[in-house]
């Protein structure tokens, strides 16, 4: 299709390269310069710790995902670096294929980059942070300094939904929310007629939408708001429903209709739901801050405290959702019913359970080596008159702990402190010290004063290389679905590596370069290429193509490719590349 569209184009692609075998082939040569590139960044990096989750894919094979991290003069790079099948998912053969992936992704051997390695982070499931047997501790094991990160965003969402577990207020709102979900989006008659709801209404329809998935918080959130913002439409409908002169529809249908209707006409419910849209909202900032490609340990200290004194306000007063409603016992036109007293004992528990339970999972980077990480973030830095001894026991803990890689990586540990005293008092030297504070980065630093504190800033690269989440991951996941999808089910591990590899290191098509490939296609061969040898035979492309039928593949510079190589750039290609 795409060398159709380039030819009509004027472009002369010729016949040799225009088959399904030869698309794959093209594949596999893009991948093979984008891995060549992550393979060049990465060793001009000092650190690396690794982001790794699993995932079935539509074949039903375990699949796991593998992202490195690094920082290189305060500039933070992550980047894929595979994807392996797992024949098990237990803690031995997902801790070969993180090994594997990463040996291929880098092309260096496992000791070199356990060198640099600094942290890995992963879901908090048993099989991969067990502390006996897990696949972080064998991957750690003789590496001390390694620190293994349970992913922070899982950490707050396992958070809330312990909290909310024990709250009857948020049970009777969360049976409703996934009632109304399965009612209408099963029931295509239902679906319609609520449609119809809304239309009477004047309103834009809002289905009900699944309260539970991959992340609990954002998608409790959106089931809230369209329950808040349909509310008119979908009790409008459910009371018709019930209703005695209602026509056609079964028994067991009215009595789910006047269950919900029930529920939705409730007050402790509606001024929970109110009350939950206040504190989703800052839990879902809070995650979304978490899953920010460069976030960084540091950064997220000062977050997770502000979130929590913001809900701890809620205990006294109501949120801004909550205080518009009001004491209401009416809303959107329908009479409540109840006195709103299990709201009042339910809401102020769910937020001293939510608070607890986010000390408890998150009382990690209080102390110690995490909190140590505060110094790579500006908002941490006090004010001038009590700059004195900032960040030196921090840099103690963190020299202490990271010693054995800082020394691997030529860092001079005994210098650090005192540099550490430099940069910090050529920070605060400057003629606006605050708003400098306030807009500086680290690449900035590095550049004015890696010359005079390198090993201060070689340390603040390791801090900025800790990752937070595996979100980066979850969305490599996403992608691969796409890829991999349920037609094309019957693709191998190596294509979808390298069709990933393509989708998640190359360019836009805009700003694609197809040079690097077509360099190392064009050199790969035992012999001259023959660019034009199918030109002007009888043999179409179709007879041609011996790919394996259950194989689809689509190159996206494919039709760049064989412009770049097709007769019209023949001679070029002769004084460009000298075949060896």
């Amino acid at each position: 299709m795409h060398c159709l569209l380039d030819e009509q184009k004027g472009m002369e692609i010729g016949e040799t390269y225009r088959t399904r075998k030869q698309a794959k082939t093209f594949i596999g040569y893009i991948a093979q310069a984008e891995k060549e590139s992550v393979q060049e960044e990465f060793a001009a990096g000092k650190f690396l710790s690794l982001m790794s989750d699993g995932c079935a894919d539509s074949a039903v094979i375990e699949e796991e995902i593998i992202y490195g991290r690094q920082a290189v003069k305060g500039q933070i790079c992550v980047k894929f670096l595979g994807i392996e099948a797992v024949a098990k998912a237990n803690a031995e053969n997902i801790t070969s294929a993180i090994t594997a992936g990463v040996c291929k992704g880098l092309g260096v051997e496992e000791g070199t980059w356990k060198k640099k390695l600094v942290a890995v982070s992963t879901d908090g499931a048993a099989v991969m942070l067990g502390g006996k047997s897990g696949v972080v501790t064998r991957l750690t094991a003789d590496l001390p300094h390694v620190l293994p990160v349970h992913c922070m965003p899982h950490r707050l969402e396992l958070s809330f939904k312990d909290a909310a577990s024990k709250n009857p207020c948020h049970k009777k709102l969360d049976a409703l929310l996934t009632g109304l979900y399965t009612f209408y989006h099963y029931s295509p008659l239902n679906r319609a007629n609520l449609k119809a709801s809304f239309e009477a209404l004047g309103k834009k329809p809002l289905m009900p939408t699944r309260a539970t998935g991959t992340r609990w918080v954002s998608h409790l959130l959106t089931a809230l708001d369209h329950f808040l913002r349909g509310y008119s439409a979908i009790v409008q409908h459910l009371e018709q429903i019930q209703s005695p002169d209602s026509t056609g529809v079964r028994s067991d249908q009215q009595a789910k209709a006047r269950n919900y209707y029930r529920a939705a006409t409730s007050l402790d419910v509606i001024k929970y739901a109110w009350f939950l849209s206040d504190v989703l909202a800052h839990l879902s900032n809070l995650s979304r801050k978490m899953q920010k490609t460069n976030v960084t340990m540091a950064a997220l200290h000062e977050a997770l405290q502000s979130t929590k004194t913001v809900l701890l306000t809620y205990k006294r007063k109501p949120g801004p959702m909550l205080q518009s409603f009001g004491n209401k016992m009416t809303f959107e036109g329908r009479e409540l019913s109840g006195d709103g007293r299990s709201f009042q004992s339910s809401h102020p528990n769910l937020i001293d359970d939510l608070v607890a339970n986010m000390e408890n999972r998150f009382g990690h980077v209080k102390g110690g080596v995490l909190h140590a990480t505060n110094i790579a973030d500006f908002g941490f830095w006090p004010d001038k008159v009590n700059m004195t001894d900032f960040g030196d026991a921090a840099v103690d803990i963190l020299v202490g702990h990271f010693k054995p890689v800082l020394e691997d990586a030529g860092v001079q540990v005994d210098k650090v402190a005192d540099e550490w005293t430099i940069l910090r008092s050529k920070v605060y030297q400057q003629p606006d010290w605050m708003e400098f504070i306030n807009k500086v980065t680290w690449c900035e630093l590095n550049r004015r004063y890696f010359d005079e504190c390198p090993n201060i800033l070689q340390l603040v690269d390791l801090l900025l290389t800790l990752p937070a989440s595996t979100a980066e991951c979850e969305r490599g996941f996403n992608h691969m679905k796409m890829i991999k999808s349920d037609w094309r089910s019957s693709l191998s591990g190596k294509s979808v590596g390298e069709l990933m590899s393509v989708l998640l290191l190359s360019a836009d098509i805009k700003n694609f370069d197809p040079k690097p490939a077509i360099n190392i296609w064009f050199h790969d061969v035992q012999r001259r290429r023959r660019l034009d040898f199918m030109d002007g035979k009888t043999s179409t492309a179709a007879e041609m193509d011996d790919t394996e039928p259950e194989e689809d593949f689509m190159c996206v510079g494919q039709g760049r490719l064989l412009s770049m190589t097709s007769k019209k750039y023949d001679d070029e290609l002769d004084k460009d590349f000298e075949v060896e």
